[in-house]
């Protein structure tokens, strides 16, 4: 796990998120990329702001594999898409897949609700 790996812009670091957002997103990249890996696997934070949102990925280089084969349908995953729902409507979301030979999990927020 390289968790020095990240990439986070300056604008993107002043933006308050809701309270654990990230924490399922992180662990299911531990729990189903990096713990079962013969291999190092690498985890990357990114956030940016663009077009009046902000977007924030955990990409991982994992087996792809997240345990959540139905398209980020699982318990975390559900939990953080309602969550977004619920504190920003249609202008929060969570993109979940495989990306590449590992997964992505990405959250998109409007910087003003």
């Amino acid at each position: 796990l390289d968790v020095g790996d990240r990439d986070v812009r300056p604008f993107a670091r002043d933006v308050r998120l809701p309270g654990l957002i990230l924490q399922p997103l992180v662990e299911n990249a531990i729990k189903y990329a990096v713990a079962p890996a013969m291999r190092p696997v690498r985890v990357r934070l990114s956030a940016r702001a663009s077009d009046g949102e902000l977007m924030i990925e955990v990409v991982d280089d994992g087996a792809g594999d997240t345990g959540a084969a139905t398209g980020g349908a699982g318990v975390g995953l559900r939990n953080v898409r309602e969550r977004l729902a619920l504190l920003y409507g249609s202008g929060g979301r969570l993109e979940a897949g495989r990306h590449g030979s590992g997964y992505r999990a990405a959250i998109r927020l409007p910087l003003s609700n």
